[in-house]
């Protein structure tokens, strides 16, 4: 059997208390073609810089440090046989991508570097409004 995670064992993990889950902020950092052929379109999620300044504590965490962070523990928690993480953070935006000419290809691309650029400048964004209960429901402030 591959195994893999039940909706249980998630819940379970979760209230566990062994997995912490910071405020999520996170920031773009590149759109990008994989190799497939044809490509998808994947809007990618870098830790930026990729090596936090360890030497330095006055140093702010890189961008999306709370993916990685989340992913790590979420990873060495559960293990079975099809574990696998693919490579980096990202969302697929669009499959099999072709493109009229080179041309339009290196516009598109043009102005997918110029709207991550806008966002970057804004710098991370909380994925959510506040915080929230194991329910959903939002937790009340006491």
């Amino acid at each position: 059997d591959w195994g893999g995670i039940s909706e249980e064992d998630i819940v379970s993990a979760l209230n566990s208390g062994k997995i912490l889950i910071p405020q999520m902020e996170v920031v773009p950092t590149a759109v990008v073609a994989n190799p497939d052929t044809p490509p998808e379109l994947e809007i990618r999620f870098d830790m930026a810089p990729p090596i936090p300044d360890f030497d330095d504590l006055s140093t702010p965490l890189p961008d999306n440090w709370c993916i990685r962070f989340v992913h790590n523990q979420l990873f060495k928690y559960f293990e079975f046989p099809s574990r696998f993480c693919p490579g980096p953070f990202h969302s697929t935006i669009l499959r099999k991508a072709d493109f009229r000419s080179p041309a339009h290809k290196e516009a598109y691309f043009a102005k997918c570097d110029a709207a991550i650029k806008k966002w970057r400048l804004g710098g991370p964004k909380p994925l959510n409004n506040g915080g929230w209960d194991v329910d959903g429901k939002p937790l009340e402030e006491t």
